[in-house]
């Protein structure tokens, strides 16, 4: 028997925004139609993992909550929890968790609290943690580079084990979801 060519299309890098929700709430605004637009996006994709990484310094917790209780019934898809933790030095690292215990942990959860070679040690001893560097080569504050060398990059991006080529969210979800 040969492995399966299946492949599963998965998105990282996602910001639900909810911290912005109030502002929704008080225009009287309906926050579950925006929430059902962002999952036709992912449908409309065919992405079927999505984590959820609000940047810790925003609310992650409850973004990854509103979305995990909006996600249609029919739709088989899996959301994860996460955050875009934020080193002491401002760099940014994508950490997800296959539990809600990443929410629990400070020294995930806490921004500019650690410096970015102990977030990479924290994800890479835990067994629960999965993790990966966004934009690294960006231009906007939480990039990498320059903050660290490629060399530094290079050997974190070995120990997480992934890097991100493309931000779908960044390119098209947030265009699609007024």
């Amino acid at each position: 028997m040969g492995q399966s060519n299946k492949r599963v299309r998965f998105d990282a890098h996602f910001h639900p925004q909810t911290s912005r929700f109030h502002i929704r709430r008080k225009l009287g605004l309906d926050i579950n139609k925006r929430l059902q637009k962002w999952w036709n996006v992912f449908r409309q994709n065919d992405i079927r993992i999505i984590v959820s990484t609000e940047h810790t310094y925003v609310n992650p917790v409850e973004g990854y909550y509103l979305m995990r209780n909006s996600k249609p019934k029919d739709f088989d898809a899996v959301i994860l929890p996460g955050v875009e933790a934020v080193s002491r030095e401002g760099i940014e690292l994508l950490i997800w968790s296959k539990d809600e215990s990443i929410f629990e942990d400070d020294n995930v959860m806490m921004p500019f609290h650690k410096p970015i070679n102990e977030l990479v040690e924290i994800v890479s001893k835990n067994k629960n943690y999965q993790s990966c560097f966004p934009h690294p080569f960006g231009t906007g504050p939480g990039s990498a580079f320059p903050k660290i060398s490629p060399y530094e990059l290079l050997d974190y991006i070995g120990k997480t084990g992934m890097v991100e080529a493309y931000n779908f969210t960044t390119y098209g979800m947030y265009t699609k979801c007024p």
